[in-house]
């Protein structure tokens, strides 16, 4: 997908620290020069038969990966490792910090997107309000 190319593209380069999959979220936690960060993405189940194989082969040796190669992930077709990848991009991106104010996510979104096209990774549950306030959204899940 082009839109994760470019992401990953400007993500710089980070040490695995932790990977907690969940039953709802699936937490990555990274270190980036002298920063600990964590990202979240939600835990998705994928549905298979016991034929199917190990929803994360790699599981138990996912620490000794490269971080932007789990970022990678984000792309793939199977939801776990999807997620996987979307936390690792999550704990990876820098922070705005010009953004770190004790406020509702979904104001800021409509005051930065106004009269934008905005991208929301999630389905959140202000997204029909959020519709009338910005040009066009889209929603990736």
């Amino acid at each position: 997908m082009e839109i994760l190319d470019q992401i990953i593209r400007v993500l710089k380069p980070a040490k695995l620290i932790d990977v907690r999959i969940g039953l709802h979220w699936i937490g990555v936690t990274v270190q980036t020069g002298d920063q600990k960060r964590c990202g979240l993405a939600s835990t998705v189940p994928a549905s298979h038969s016991h034929h199917d194989g190990f929803d994360v082969p790699e599981a138990g040796d996912l620490l000794s990966m490269n971080a932007l190669d789990l970022a990678r992930w984000a792309d793939s077709d199977h939801p776990i490792r999807a997620g996987l990848g979307l936390a690792t991009i999550n704990a990876i991106l820098e922070p705005c910090e010009e953004l770190w104010q004790d406020i509702n996510a979904e104001h800021v979104i409509a005051r930065f997107g106004e009269n934008e096209r905005v991208g929301l990774v999630g389905r959140f549950p202000f997204i029909n309000r959020l519709r009338d306030k910005v040009k066009q959204l889209y929603v990736f899940e």
